[in-house]
């Protein structure tokens, strides 16, 4: 998979989420055009958990999704499409990544997608808003889209420890990270 910047053309555009927007409740309070498209794996990268240039998120409390170029992995997320007059929104809400255009795998072939990289990503454990949004919402929508559905207990229990799963990216959480 490609990822470059990002240039925009014409009255929508497309939106790979892999993170807290696979919420449809927390994408549309500032993004009003969003609408569900299609399921999308982003090839050649893997999420992971991070803080902008180490700097704690005083909102999150801990690290935010993130995607990272890795070969051979993939990244499963929501591909939204919304208009071009919520871009400047979309922006604001992800101040602390960066835009790419990635083409991203979807059951009907390859789709252009904008999508977001944290800048200077300091690798975090999960924020434990993840525990309660990303379980209780959208760990199901997950296991949907991988084809396995989960009520997410299982990750939950890892996130309470403060540590992600190979699920979630793999990252190494050491005590107090």
């Amino acid at each position: 998979t490609t990822c470059r910047p990002v240039d925009n053309e014409g009255d929508f555009f497309y939106y790979f989420a892999y993170g807290s927007n696979l919420l449809k409740e927390r994408l549309l309070m500032a993004n009003p055009s969003a609408r569900f498209h299609c399921r999308g794996r982003l090839k050649g990268y893997s999420l992971k958990f991070g803080s902008s240039q180490g700097i704690p998120n005083k909102t999150w409390h801990g690290g935010s999704a993130t995607i990272r170029e890795a070969p051979g992995d993939e990244v499963w997320g929501v591909v939204w499409k919304m208009s071009t007059s919520d871009l400047q929104s979309l922006d604001r809400q992800e101040c602390s990544y960066s835009p790419l255009l990635a083409n991203v795998e979807t059951e009907n072939g390859e789709l252009p997608c904008r999508t977001y990289q944290m800048n200077n990503c300091a690798d975090k454990c999960p924020s434990p808003q993840y525990k309660y949004e990303r379980v209780n919402a959208v760990l199901p929508l997950e296991g949907i889209l991988l084809g396995k559905p989960t009520d997410g207990t299982e990750v939950h229990g890892h996130l309470e420890q403060g540590c992600a799963v190979s699920a979630w990216g793999g990252a190494q959480c050491r005590s107090g990270g």
